[in-house]
């Protein structure tokens, strides 16, 4: 293909390490749940890249992963940039950084021949299974939105790496292949569900409701046990922090639904996808917590307070395990289609990336 591919194979190696214990099976969401960890976004290698818009924002807290990634990023021409991301539900989504017509069909064909449905997805869908990744520019984002007066922001501790990709090449192009995992197979059925959007979109903040409420109550109980240091401790300290003190979506922001969508009647895949990844979800932050309080009675031992913490949690992640498994019929996608249609979708993506990026001529002869 007359190109040439650098490859980082991990470049979060302690979250790595802390959901390795999901990977020797069952691939199952329960069990996803009980090795769930995910490195906080100030702890992130690809959000802290250095940004700086004025007074407006100036970002240069870079982790070491970032620092990783700066180095090889550095000095090198490309045309094109990705990250593999996982662990949806539901339907493929084909994420990318501009509008990009020319290679729709072609992206959509490689989830098809490989068996796996497109999304048509609330928000921002601009085909189906292809989105406008707006969580590709965060720091741009938040400066946007600075600009006109937006107040109680989330907080952005850096760029993203198309963001400092761009400010090498303007014309650089980004594909995110987000891969999901799991389907119910009724996630292939387009026909009317017979219920609207709206009600849809109840049902996951229902959904989130009781967990997020027994996270934060956890949480607030266990945090005067000293394990300041735990990853679990730090992760929820931030997960605690967006559900008590909720802020406006910059680093991912929440999809733009209109009055009108809302009054529409849903397919059987929308509805589903949707309401089961929220019943899905829901579950990852409780056994999180479930961890949390594992790792702190392995490094300090245990004590009824703690234990009665930890039961009304594992409870909870019972309970919804046991409604999951009534009301879905919960498949693992073979990995082997997976992994061809990530490879296929990244072959068209370079190619386009190649016939449309024009490098700027930084110092003409």
């Amino acid at each position: 293909m007359d190109c040439t591919w650098l490859l980082i194979k991990c470049i979060d190696p302690d979250g790595a390490k802390l959901t390795e214990g999901y990977l020797k099976g069952p691939l199952t969401p329960y069990h996803f749940s009980k090795n769930f960890y995910r490195t906080p976004n100030f702890l992130t290698g690809e959000l802290n890249f250095p940004f700086r818009f004025g007074d407006v924002l100036n970002l240069n807290s870079p982790t070491p992963e970032t620092t990783a990634l700066m180095s090889i990023m550095d000095g090198v021409a490309f045309d094109f940039i990705s990250s593999l991301h996982v662990m949806k539900f539901g339907e493929m989504t084909f994420e990318v950084s501009r509008p990009c017509p020319e290679i729709y069909s072609q992206i959509q064909r490689t989830a098809k021949e490989n068996g796996i449905p497109l999304r048509k997805r609330i928000g921002d869908i601009v085909a189906p299974g292809i989105q406008l990744a707006y969580y590709m520019t965060p720091a741009t984002n938040y400066v946007k939105m600075k600009m006109r007066s937006a107040q109680n922001l989330q907080k952005v501790t850096g760029g993203f790496s198309f963001e400092y990709a761009r400010m090498v090449n303007p014309n650089i192009f980004m594909m995110i292949p987000e891969c999901t995992t799991w389907f119910d197979p009724r996630c292939y059925d387009d026909s009317p569900s017979g219920s609207k959007l709206a009600e849809t979109v109840d049902y996951v903040m229902r959904a989130f409701a009781d967990s997020k409420k027994l996270v934060g109550e956890s949480f607030e109980k266990a945090r005067q046990y000293p394990e300041s240091d735990s990853p679990f401790v730090i992760f929820l300290s931030e997960i605690v922090e967006e559900i008590q003190n909720p802020k406006i979506g910059v680093i991912d922001p929440d999809p733009v639904i209109m009055k009108e969508e809302l009054d529409t009647e849903t397919t059987v895949s929308q509805k589903i996808s949707t309401e089961c990844r929220a019943d899905i979800y829901r579950m990852f932050n409780v056994g999180a917590s479930i961890r949390m309080i594992d790792h702190q009675t392995s490094r300090y031992g245990g004590n009824p307070q703690l234990s009665a913490i930890r039961e009304e949690l594992q409870s909870a992640l019972d309970d919804y395990d046991k409604q999951l498994k009534t009301k879905y019929e919960v498949r693992h996608y073979p990995l082997r289609n997976l992994v061809a249609m990530n490879l296929s979708s990244l072959l068209v993506a370079i190619e386009y990336s190649k016939k449309t990026s024009v490098r700027p001529q930084l110092y003409p002869n």
